[in-house]
C-alpha cells in the first residue's frame, strides 16, 4: 500500500469514526477507532503520531457517555496520557498540541483531586502556548489559580489571574468568560484584603455578564457575583478620612 493510499484509508477511518460519535453510536465508534490505532500500527509503525487523532477521539467518546472531566473516567484519562506521550515522542518539545494533551489530562488529573500533577501539565500547556504566540491559554491560568485559591494560596494565584485577565481584554473582553475571570479575580483580591481593588473587578464581571443578559448557569455564577460584592462591603474597614469626618461632627 502506498503513504496516499494508508493516509487516505486512515482518514475514512477517522471521518467514519467522528459520524458515530455525533450519532452517539459510541460503541460502534469506538470499535472504528480500534481498527483505526490497528492500521496505524501495522502501517506505520507503533507509537506513531497517527495514533493521537484515534485516541483522542476514544477520549471523547468516552466523556459523551460519562460526563466531561470526570474524575473517575480513568479510560478517558488514560487515552489522553498515552496521546501525550506519543506526542511527545514523536513532536518537537514545543509543539502546540504537546501543549493542548498536557492541558487537557492537566485538567483530569486537577478533578481527580492530583492538584499539583495537573497544575504542573497546565503550566506546561501556557509556556508552550506562549511560546507559539497563542493566547489561547487564559482558562489554564485560571484553573492553577482557583486551585492556588482554594488551596490558601492567593498570593500566588493573584500574577495567573492578572495574565488571564490582560490575555482576554486583548482577544474579546465582552465575553462571559472575561467576566468570569474578573469575577475569580475580585475574589483573589478579596482574600488579599483589597477590598477597593475587589469591588472595581466585581462590577466589571457584573456589568459583563448584565451585558450578556446571562442565563442557566451564568445567572447563578451571576447572582454569585453580587453576593461576593455584598460580602465585600460589608468585610469592608471603614476609611480612615470617613472616621475623621464622623469624629469632627461629633465634637461639632
Amino acid at each position: 500500500m502506498n503513504a496516499a493510499h494508508a493516509e487516505e484509508e486512515w482518514s475514512a477511518l477517522l471521518d467514519t469514526a467522528r459520524v458515530l460519535i455525533d450519532a452517539h453510536d459510541l460503541m460502534g465508534a469506538r470499535r472504528v477507532l480500534r481498527e483505526a490505532m490497528e492500521f496505524s500500527d501495522k502501517t506505520w509503525g507503533e507509537d506513531d503520531v497517527h495514533l493521537i487523532g484515534p485516541l483522542r477521539m476514544m477520549a471523547e467518546s468516552l466523556w459523551r457517555e460519562h460526563g466531561p472531566i470526570d474524575p473517575h473516567n480513568e479510560p478517558e484519562l488514560g487515552c489522553l496520557q498515552r496521546a501525550l506521550a506519543v506526542a511527545r515522542l514523536r513532536l518537537p518539545p514545543d509543539h502546540l498540541e504537546i501543549g493542548r494533551l498536557a492541558g487537557e489530562v492537566g485538567t483530569h488529573l486537577v478533578a481527580a483531586g492530583r492538584l499539583d500533577e495537573g497544575c504542573a501539565l497546565m503550566v506546561e500547556c501556557v509556556e508552550i502556548a506562549e511560546k507559539n504566540g497563542s493566547e489561547n491559554f487564559s482558562h489554564y491560568l485560571l484553573m492553577i489559580a482557583q486551585v492556588r485559591t482554594d488551596q490558601a494560596r492567593p498570593a500566588d494565584a493573584l500574577p495567573l489571574i492578572e495574565r488571564a485577565a490582560s490575555a482576554q481584554e486583548r482577544r474579546d473582553p465582552s465575553s462571559l468568560a472575561h467576566g468570569i475571570t474578573r469575577y475569580y479575580f475580585g475574589r483573589c483580591l478579596f482574600a488579599l484584603g483589597r477590598h477597593e481593588d475587589a469591588l472595581v473587578q466585581l462590577q466589571l464581571a457584573l456589568r459583563l455578564f448584565d451585558a450578556k443578559r446571562a442565563r442557566g448557569n451564568h445567572a447563578a455564577t451571576m447572582s454569585e457575583i453580587m453576593e461576593t460584592i455584598d460580602r465585600v462591603k460589608a468585610d469592608m474597614p471603614p476609611r480612615p478620612d470617613g472616621d475623621a469626618e464622623a469624629s469632627t461632627k461629633k465634637r461639632g
